[in-house]
C-alpha cells in the first residue's frame, strides 16, 4: 500500500505547480481570535473495589473535610484509609475553540495522582474546574458522574462524558481596537481610534508572497466598496503569517458578515518555493512544485545512480540498469528532478527507507533544490 502511495503522490507533484490558482481565503487562513481554552482541577473519585488510594494524607483528609461538610464526620481517619474505595485525581476540559455558554456540556478527562490502581466503576464527587493559566481565579465549570476507561490498558486514566458543565460564558473576541495592536506591529497605518481583525495565514501557506496576494485582493475587491470613509486601503500585511484588515465603521456593530466576505475571497496564489515532504514511520514523501536535482553520481541500494542533464536540449529517455548505472532528465524544459528520479528508484524496488536516506544526503550535499520537511510521526 506505501509503495502505491507513494507512485501518486509524485505523480500528482509532477502535473503542475499549486501556484496561479484561485482558493478562498477562509481555506488558508483563520481570523485571529478563536483558540481552544483548557480547564482543570482536582476532585475525588468514590465508589472503587478496593483500588483506590491508601496515601493517607493527599486523599482520605480530603475525604473527611467532604463528610464532615455533609454532617457525617470521621473520628478515625486510619480506618477511612483502609477502605481503598476512594482515589484522587486530576481534572481537564478541552472548551471548543468557537467559544461556549453557560449552561452547555464537555467531556472532563480523569487522571489518578495517587497509588490508586484502576478507577474501573468510579464515580467522579462534584469538583469546580478553572482556567488551566490560573490567570481567571474564577470556577468555570463543575464536573462530575461516572468514569469510563476508553483504553483498558491504561485503568488510572478515563473520561466522563458530558461530565463538566459550564458556569460561565467563555466568548471569542475576533476585534481589536488600533491602540491595542500598535504596540505588535509599530505601524502608522493602524489608528488608534479603528477597529480590526487579523487573518492569520496557515503554517502551510504562510510567506510573504501569500500575505501580499491576500492584502490586495481584500483591497481590491472590497476597499472599492468602503472607499466614502476616505481610505480605501482596508488590508495590510504585517509579516509572512498576519494580515490586520480595518473593519468599516458601518460593519463594527456587525462584523460576521463583512467576515464571511473576506473568507469568500480568492486571491492568486502566489509562486512558492519547492519543498519535500518527509514521513519516515509512514514511508511517505511527497513533492511540492518542481524540484530540481544538480548533476551528480551516488549510490543506493546496491545501485551506482549519474544524474545529468540533456544536452543541446534533446531530451535523454531514463534508462533503469540494475548492473551500474541509469541517468535521468525529464526532457529540455529544466533538468532532471526528484520526481523523476523516486520514480526511478521505485521500478527497481530500492526501499522507501533508502530513498528517504538518498533525498536527505543530496540534500545535504546541495544537489536538491528545495526545503525538507518533516511530518509529525
Amino acid at each position: 500500500m506505501k509503495r502505491v502511495l507513494l507512485i501518486i503522490v509524485i505523480l500528482l507533484s509532477t502535473t503542475g505547480p499549486a501556484w496561479g490558482q484561485n482558493v478562498p481565503i477562509g481555506s488558508i487562513a483563520r481570523f485571529k481570535g478563536p483558540r481552544i481554552n483548557q480547564l482543570q482541577g482536582f476532585g475525588l473519585v468514590v465508589g472503587l473495589n478496593g483500588t483506590g488510594d491508601s496515601d493517607y494524607q493527599r486523599t482520605i483528609e480530603p475525604l473527611a473535610n467532604v463528610l464532615k461538610y455533609y454532617a457525617n464526620p470521621v473520628e478515625n481517619l486510619e480506618e477511612l484509609a483502609k477502605t481503598k474505595n476512594v482515589a484522587a485525581v486530576m481534572l481537564q476540559a478541552t472548551l471548543p475553540e468557537g467559544g461556549i455558554r453557560e449552561g452547555e456540556r464537555v467531556d472532563v478527562q480523569v487522571m489518578a495522582i495517587g497509588n490508586c490502581k484502576n478507577l474501573q466503576g468510579g464515580k467522579l464527587l462534584a469538583a469546580p474546574l478553572q482556567h488551566h493559566a490560573l490567570v481567571d481565579r474564577r470556577i468555570m465549570g463543575f464536573a462530575m458522574g461516572d468514569i469510563q476507561l476508553p483504553d483498558a490498558e491504561s485503568p488510572v486514566t478515563g473520561v466522563i462524558r458530558q461530565g463538566l458543565t459550564l458556569e460561565e460564558d467563555v466568548m471569542v473576541r475576533f476585534m481589536a481596537s488600533g491602540a491595542d495592536l500598535q504596540p505588535l506591529y509599530h505601524n502608522n497605518w493602524i489608528k488608534p481610534e479603528e477597529f480590526y481583525v487579523t487573518l492569520v495565514i496557515d503554517e502551510t501557506h504562510e510567506g510573504n508572497g501569500m500575505a501580499a496576494a491576500m492584502a490586495e485582493a481584500i483591497n481590491a475587491d472590497l476597499g472599492v466598496s468602503f472607499a466614502s470613509e476616505g481610505e480605501a486601503q482596508l488590508a495590510m500585511a504585517m509579516d509572512p503569517k498576519n494580515v490586520v484588515v480595518r473593519v468599516p465603521h458601518v460593519q463594527v456593530e456587525d462584523p460576521v458578515p463583512f467576515m464571511r466576505d473576506i473568507e469568500a475571497l480568492t486571491p492568486l496564489l502566489p509562486e512558492r518555493g519547492a519543498r519535500v515532504l518527509i514521513n519516515r514511520t509512514a514511508g511517505f514523501i511527497a513533492i511540492d512544485g518542481e524540484v530540481r536535482i544538480s548533476p551528480v553520481m551516488f549510490a543506493v541500494g546496491g545501485l551506482n545512480i549519474n544524474i545529468v542533464r540533456a544536452t543541446d536540449g534533446q531530451a535523454v529517455t531514463p534508462t533503469v540498469e540494475r548492473r551500474s548505472f541509469f541517468a535521468i532528465d525529464p526532457g529540455s524544459q529544466g533538468g532532471p528532478n526528484l520526481a523523476e528520479l523516486l520514480k526511478q528508484l521505485d521500478q527497481i524496488q530500492v526501499p522507501i527507507a533508502d530513498q528517504i536516506t538518498a533525498i536527505e544526503e543530496l540534500h545535504r550535499m546541495g544537489k536538491i533544490h528545495a526545503q525538507i520537511m518533516y511530518v509529525d510521526e
